[in-house]
């Protein structure tokens, strides 16, 4: 297997035969937001302002998937979802006035663009095969793998304030008895049980860093390892019990924001994680210390 890491504006192939890296590069040089692999092993990249891209590995190519009219549009949050007999790729999708999805038929790689009049910020499929949308101003959108029918949810806060409803649903994760959202720019990570009654919500967080403080408000990917939530943020990682709800949280080496974000386990006492600014750090959950 190939490894491939995403820096801002390119991706990075490191072959696992000699060990030599090649990049790819968006030609305009702009943001790359998000790159996922498909069942079969092909690359998709959404980018800041230049569509949506493919990366077959057999070809070693990488081409752009929209037309000319749709190409200049944000795309992020990228997953792979089965309606019916067919396979499609779902991209949050925002340009020419329209928010919603994009939804790129995988085999013939027709595509169509849904308006939602929100942005969606992320993108989930449970085990029964449904799409769940994160979305910046409508909750969660609930799409039924059966019938393709889109189900709200409007995620309500302690308070019922209407106001403070959805958020900007930047992460789902689904546990056996919850489910945990990071709401961007409304403080943080919230817990949820399975009838979606809010549970915890994890407020700003102030942290001693070398001689000053730091407030801590956001979450990026999650783990559940025992009773023990792992949650990547900016300056390393949030460790919460699951049943006190107490949190603690580990910093890098270096004490410095360097927004952690994918987590990617490898074995028991190794994981993966991408960084926006330093690249991949690793981390050990036994002994709870980067390396």
């Amino acid at each position: 297997k190939n490894l491939y890491l995403t820096s801002i504006i390119r991706i990075h192939k490191i072959s696992s035969q000699n060990k030599q890296s090649k990049f790819y590069q968006i030609p305009n040089k702009v943001q790359v937001t998000d790159l996922f692999f498909d069942n079969q092993n092909n690359g998709w990249v959404s980018s800041w302002s230049d569509g949506l891209y493919k990366l077959e590995q057999k070809k070693d190519t990488l081409f752009q998937v929209l037309k000319t009219e749709n190409a200049k549009a944000i795309t992020e949050a990228i997953t792979e979802w089965s309606l019916g007999n067919k396979e499609y790729i779902i991209a949050g999708y925002s340009g020419y006035h329209l928010d919603g999805i994009i939804m790129v038929d995988k085999s013939t790689m027709d595509y169509k663009i849904f308006n939602l009049s929100t942005r969606v910020l992320s993108t989930f499929v449970d085990k029964d095969g449904n799409l769940w949308l994160g979305t910046a101003f409508k909750g969660i959108l609930i799409v039924s793998h059966l019938q393709g029918k889109i189900e709200s949810i409007p995620i309500l806060s302690n308070k019922n304030d209407q106001s403070q409803s959805s958020g900007s649903i930047y992460t789902i994760c689904e546990t056996k008895d919850n489910f945990w959202l990071t709401k961007r720019y409304f403080h943080g990570i919230f817990k949820y049980d399975k009838n979606w009654k809010l549970i915890k919500e994890f407020g700003s967080f102030k942290v001693k860093n070398i001689n000053q403080y730091n407030q801590i408000e956001d979450g990026y990917d999650y783990k559940l390892v025992g009773n023990l939530m792992y949650c990547t943020n900016d300056l390393g990682m949030f460790i919460i019990d699951n049943i006190t709800h107490k949190r603690k949280q580990i910093f890098t080496p270096e004490r410095a924001e360097v927004k952690l974000r994918n987590l990617v386990p490898i074995n028991d006492s190794t994981w993966f994680i991408r960084s926006l600014y330093k690249g991949i750090y690793v981390f050990n959950p036994k002994t709870n210390v980067f390396k």
